[in-house]
């Protein structure tokens, strides 16, 4: 996984679902729009979040929610950073 990848995940772990726009995200993670963007894209084909789509126009945020195996190495990545 990704730098990137895992710096989201540790910004989408502070609140589950999570609620925060990907300019959000991507100030908390010290990524760039884009990186968060293809990163988002990638935890989710790869089944690490599931994204709920905010409904139909502009202004509707997204809900992003990791999943059990998700949680589990965002955890275990606290640990070790100990």
């Amino acid at each position: 996984m990704t730098d990137t990848c895992q710096a989201v995940l540790r910004v989408l772990a502070r609140s589950t679902p999570c609620t925060l726009s990907r300019e959000q995200i991507a100030l908390d993670s010290a990524c760039s729009l884009d990186s968060v963007k293809r990163a988002i894209h990638k935890l989710h084909r790869d089944g690490w979040i599931h994204v709920n789509r905010g409904g139909n126009g502009r202004g509707q945020r997204n809900q992003y929610e990791l999943t059990e195996q998700a949680r589990t190495f965002v955890l275990m990545q606290k640990v070790l950073a100990r």
